[in-house]
């Protein structure tokens, strides 16, 4: 079997290129990477059973040969970044309390992610430069179906749900879906534009006193997935408007007390990732996800029925292949602009850190990114307790919010860099007031 997984790794590497440009979303995060915002994300597995690390080594290099694009270190040329193919041996390291902490590739074989483990869990911390959730939770599961091959807990693995580390990448993995879809539904374009990357509103944003500069807090609660489903069901939700919802509902609250002139409320708003590959069935497993922005008036909410009817409102009018399509446009037309193209990389990296600083800034209140439900084998299924996500912290986005469900337990999970847990313990108490058990881990 080794001696198949070397074969297709060398065969892909004489057929392809030896080097990747950045994606279109993927521009913009070398730029904005430091210290204090790191862009680095996680999912993790919790299993049943301690990890052995050893074997999850062992995984990890059985299978890297099958996501070549992942397996990459970056270099920065005269005007665009890009990655170049990493031939350095993997290694696996311990976790820590802070998840998703920067990753200096000198000291990580040069490699844009890291795989750590503790007690029972697997996590993933990836650099946003190389994939979004869904590309890293497809690397973890494959990751994770050939570690417990490995341990003997299965003896095949469903090409259904996992991704065949045998299998030759397909070339439409690797590509640049943005200017694919673009491409190919140029001619559905709307003719009149009606949304620019870069909007004129200002949102309210939460201030608190910032944790010390290495620390970020992470809170999850496991939740009932059927519990929710039926809470969600009272408002005639899904499960993302009903979150969105409460979440919008906390930051009512926090506005009220931050700024005591009523007058002076701004508008709150919610930056939620949407998975285009439900809109557009590409194979791609880099980066290939766009943002809605669900948005209310405090002063003109009446009560937690009229949030729930907003949003499902505004995610009826902007979750459609028109709309979508015109931000795939905007955010392909930054790239391709003469200017910007011919702009030496130095100078690039202090425009997008201005834009991001100043108007990208006020685009939103907070974020929130809903993975979905995560599907296995039926014979992985009973060595796993449930999985995580969790967004890594951010200058101007001091709490965030992730999700995730596996079979009946959907992990939410609140991430922040100040002092504050009043969102996360807010949401929790409205879902127990609803009727919903929530199981509270931390990791402080």
């Amino acid at each position: 079997m080794a001696v198949r997984i070397i074969y297709v790794y060398n065969r892909y590497m004489n057929d392809k290129q030896k080097w990747y440009k950045l994606d279109t979303s993927a521009k913009i995060y070398p730029a904005l990477e430091s210290l204090r915002n790191p862009s680095i994300f996680r999912v993790s597995v919790t299993l049943r059973e301690q990890v052995n690390p050893d074997l999850l080594l062992h995984a990890l290099k059985n299978i890297r040969g099958r996501f070549p694009y992942y397996n990459v270190h970056m270099k920065h040329g005269l005007f665009w970044s890009y990655l170049e193919h990493n031939n350095n041996e993997p290694i696996i390291w311990k976790d820590s309390q802070s998840p998703c902490r920067r990753i200096t590739p000198i000291f990580n074989n040069g490699f844009l992610y890291k795989i750590k483990y503790f007690n029972k869990k697997i996590a993933l911390d990836m650099f946003h430069v190389l994939t979004d959730g869904y590309g890293a939770m497809e690397f973890l599961k494959c990751i994770l179906a050939e570690y417990l091959l490995q341990k003997n807990e299965i003896s095949d693995i469903d090409s259904q749900y996992i991704i065949d580390k045998n299998e030759i990448p397909a070339e439409e993995e690797s590509e640049d879906a943005f200017l694919k879809v673009l491409e190919e539904h140029k001619d559905e374009l709307p003719a009149e534009k009606k949304r620019s990357l870069m909007g004129k509103k200002t949102y309210f944003k939460m201030k608190g006193k910032m944790l010390p500069h290495s620390s970020f807090q992470v809170v999850t609660g496991l939740v009932s997935a059927k519990s929710l489903k039926e809470i969600s069901a009272r408002y005639e939700a899904t499960v993302t408007q009903l979150i969105v919802s409460l979440y919008l509902e906390a930051l009512i609250h926090v506005q009220a007390k931050q700024v005591k002139n009523k007058e002076k409320h701004l508008n709150i708003s919610v930056q939620l990732p949407v998975n285009m590959r439900r809109f557009y069935p590409k194979k791609c497993m880099r980066n290939f996800s766009l943002f809605v922005i669900p948005y209310i008036d405090p002063r003109e909410t009446k009560n937690f029925q009229s949030i729930v009817d907003e949003v499902k409102d505004f995610m009826k009018a902007h979750l459609t292949t028109d709309h979508l399509l015109t931000m795939v446009e905007d955010n392909c037309s930054i790239a391709a602009n003469f200017f910007v193209r011919h702009v030496p990389l130095f100078l690039k990296n202090i425009i997008i850190r201005f834009m991001n600083n100043t108007a990208g800034s006020t685009q939103f209140s907070v974020t929130l990114s809903n993975l979905g439900v995560v599907k296995l084998p039926e014979n992985m299924e009973e060595h796993i307790d449930y999985f995580n996500m969790v967004l890594g912290p951010s200058i101007h986005n001091k709490c965030t919010c992730s999700m995730v469900s596996f079979n009946d337990k959907a992990a939410i999970t609140f991430e922040k860099t100040i002092k504050s847990s009043f969102i996360a313990e807010y949401v929790f108490k409205k879902l127990v007031e609803m009727g919903a058990a929530v199981e509270i881990k931390s990791n402080y």
